[in-house]
């Protein structure tokens, strides 16, 4: 039955009812109907800096600034806690390019820093294993956006949905990486921009993990993927400056000698790439077996 088929006064009723519930609905105050993000949460940070010491949930109400250079904005010193900073800001501009400061910094195990925009530090988020950082915006940090390093215990670190952009800004860095995992699973991550013009720095670097389903789009050399001992898997990257290398397997991890390969470093997977304005010859590089030119990857050479 359709309105035209009630009786008036019900039709009249009707709209009332309906009228009434929108004015309800207009009514209610900005700050009220957000209350419900907060219901979780066993506490509030409200300063900079911060340590958190004791388990459950801890959000953010209002956008936080620090100027310092060094330290932790935000220190989680317990396992099981999660740093909710629902969209609010988490920034440390005000100390410069030349800080060397984290932004969100938790170690322990169970840790998750989710729904924060952190900008403006050295390292925007460091977690161990066992945690998970999703649904960030990371910003302008200066050499390290994400660093997710998990436990060789089995503790995975996960790094899901976030969005990393204009890393290395500011002063010139031995190395800048986007995001940076060991013992990690890292997906659904947007990586953009990439603003170091010397030394060694790539969209992602990870040993023993997964890379999947990953956008990175560098603004300047260097590598979109290193993966060592890492599945490499649906992911998509593009060049901006010619002599990029799309997907690089070092002989040794990043943070060691390249001059001395080792089997172990072989990629677990190298498929279901897509490369895009990649120079020449040369969108993969890699030692002893080259798995990612003999998989279901696709290259999309450079086009001036």
């Amino acid at each position: 039955m359709t309105m035209s088929d009630m009786p008036s006064e019900l039709t009249v009723a009707y709209r009332t009812l309906l009228l009434g519930l929108l004015t309800a609905v207009l009514l209610v105050p900005g700050h009220a109907m957000a209350a419900g993000s907060y219901d979780n949460c066993r506490g509030f940070i409200d300063t900079l800096p911060a340590t958190i010491s004791g388990e459950g949930t801890w959000c953010l109400r209002k956008h936080l600034y620090t100027s310092q250079v060094s330290g932790n904005a935000i220190t989680v010193g317990v396992e099981n806690v999660t740093i909710d900073c629902n969209g609010f800001r988490v920034s440390g501009l005000g100390a410069g390019a030349a800080t060397q400061a984290t932004g969100i910094r938790g170690l322990q195990r169970g840790a998750t820093v989710r729904g924060c925009r952190v900008e403006g530090f050295a390292t925007g988020i460091a977690v161990g294993g066992g945690s998970l950082v999703e649904d960030n915006s990371v910003e302008m940090s200066t050499q390290v956006g994400i660093d997710a390093y998990g436990r060789a215990d089995g503790g995975v670190a996960r790094v899901r949905r976030n969005r990393v952009l204009d890393t290395g800004v500011g002063t010139i860095r031995t190395y800048v990486y986007g995001i940076k995992g060991y013992r990690a699973r890292i997906e659904d991550n947007q990586v953009l921009g990439l603003m170091q013009q010397f030394g060694s720095h790539a969209g992602i670097a990870i040993e023993d993990g997964m890379v999947r389903r990953n956008r990175v789009e560098s603004a300047t050399v260097g590598f979109g993927i290193v993966a060592g001992a890492a599945a490499v898997i649906d992911n998509s990257l593009s060049a901006r400056v010619v002599g990029d290398i799309g997907i690089y397997i070092p002989g040794e991890w990043i943070t060691g000698d390249w001059t001395v390969p080792h089997l172990w470093y072989l990629p677990v997977a190298c498929r279901g790439n897509v490369l895009q304005r990649f120079e020449g010859p040369h969108p993969f590089d890699e030692y002893y077996v080259p798995l990612c030119y003999l998989n279901d990857n696709t290259v999309q050479p450079w086009t001036p």
